[in-house]
């Protein structure tokens, strides 16, 4: 079917307006000015004319920043119940994650709900149909709808407008979590992981949860990842559920099909646990993204695991996935793997001034004050030409080599470090 047409408007937060203005008369004080700046935005509006809804759906999009420069492609999360605020928390979160390369960069996608019980509410499987006894009313019971507009019209319309991997996410809260659920379900194939927080179980006595171990059964096979979240808070409801949940977890069989279990801590409300849910759940299902033995680990061996889908996408090696590798190995102090990593950097950033400085670092390293000093003043070259702001740094340690190739002093002191450019600390 034809991508539907979608329009879109920035979602903007505006920055201080100029102030000259004075504080009250009585004050005898006046304000500073305040120059106006760019507005700040995460994201854009979208309406998708939907033939599910015979309506306009409203979905908001997040990019990740420098999406318009490169031509780098990405994973997307699709977020339920989503507005601005969580759409902003969420675009938080991945940007500090992935900025320290504990998972990928992505684009997030939310969906505004227009009935959140009807929507989200599970319907369609045998013994939970319309026809079904339980806690809520037929007409609630529209989530097919909803899955609808997801696989025919949602999905296929950001997939063909923007640059993104074979790799989706679907994060849920609440009725949302019990709506992961039963997409998982519905159509496995649709998602690649899931994130569910808190979710909503114990609806319709918890069918859902026996309805999950027949699939589990059925399908030895699935490739998923799962991530579910409780807290204490709903345990008068979900308790019981929850134990039910997790003793089917528990016995599955199939390696393909991983899953985590949080257990909040007493303090986490039903609506404060999204964010920790998030954090966790994400390191969790890109555990193959980070969680790396960089003691053995060979740059080509590094390679060679990002040429292996993850989460059914394959990663290229970014600069800054490569400069945290030889990062990792400057901690290890294994100079060498460090130096092959800044290396290839530099051969394949030659613009970049951070690229050689991490190279001129590892040499000092080494003692090799030469290599270093080539490869600051590089640094310190293109740092100016650029307006680098790490430039101070880069000249700081260049004129310390300097000094040190000049008086032959020795033990060499540590070089000041820059901001770590991937979040790994030297």
């Amino acid at each position: 079917m034809p991508h539907p047409v979608g329009t879109k408007r920035t979602l903007a937060v505006f920055i201080l307006a100029f102030v000259s203005a004075a504080l009250p008369a009585h004050s005898g004080q006046k304000l500073p000015g305040f120059i106006v700046g760019e507005s700040i935005s995460i994201g854009t509006e979208m309406a998708i004319q939907s033939a599910v809804y015979g309506r306009s759906r409203t979905v908001l999009v997040s990019v990740p920043e420098g999406y318009a420069d490169g031509e780098k492609r990405y994973a997307v999360i699709y977020l339920t119940d989503a507005s601005v605020k969580r759409l902003g928390l969420l675009r938080a979160i991945v940007d500090i994650m992935a900025g320290s390369q504990k998972i990928p960069d992505m684009i997030i996608v939310g969906i505004v709900q227009v009935d959140r019980n009807e929507e989200l509410t599970p319907g369609g499987l045998p013994g939970i149909g319309s026809e079904a006894s339980g806690s809520e009313s037929p007409p609630l019971r529209k989530g097919d709808r909803l899955l609808g507009f997801m696989k025919h019209e949602l999905i296929p319309t950001i997939e063909s407008r923007y640059r993104t991997l074979p790799s989706r996410i679907y994060v849920g809260h609440s009725r949302g979590g019990l709506f992961g659920v039963y997409c998982l379900l519905k159509d496995p194939a649709l998602f690649n992981a899931q994130i569910d927080v808190d979710p909503s179980i114990w609806w319709n006595d918890g069918a859902l949860i026996a309805a999950l171990g027949a699939f589990l059964k059925g399908n030895p096979d699935v490739v998923h990842s799962l991530v579910v979240s409780e807290t204490r808070e709903m345990e008068r409801e979900n308790g019981a559920y929850f134990v039910a949940l997790k003793k089917v977890l528990e016995g599955g069989t199939n390696p393909f099909f991983r899953y985590g279990f949080m257990e909040l801590a007493p303090a986490e409300s039903h609506d404060s646990s999204v964010l920790p849910t998030l954090v966790h759940g994400l390191q969790v299902i890109f555990k193959d993204y980070s969680e790396l033995d960089f003691e053995t680990l060979t740059l080509d061996g590094f390679r060679a695991h990002f040429a292996k889908p993850i989460l059914g996408a394959v990663y290229d090696l970014t600069e800054e996935m490569i400069d945290g590798f030889g990062q990792k190995k400057l901690m290890l102090k294994k100079y060498d793997d460090a130096v092959a990593a800044f290396t290839e950097n530099a051969q394949l950033h030659p613009n970049s001034a951070g690229a050689f400085y991490r190279l001129g670092e590892a040499y000092f390293r080494m003692e090799m004050l030469p290599e270093s000093l080539l490869n600051l003043e590089k640094a310190v070259e293109l740092g100016t030409r650029q307006h680098d702001p790490k430039l101070r740094t880069y000249i700081s340690n260049r004129n310390t080599v300097r000094d040190l190739l000049g008086k032959k002093e020795s033990p060499w002191p540590a070089l000041a470090p820059a901001q770590p450019r991937s979040g790994v600390s030297p």
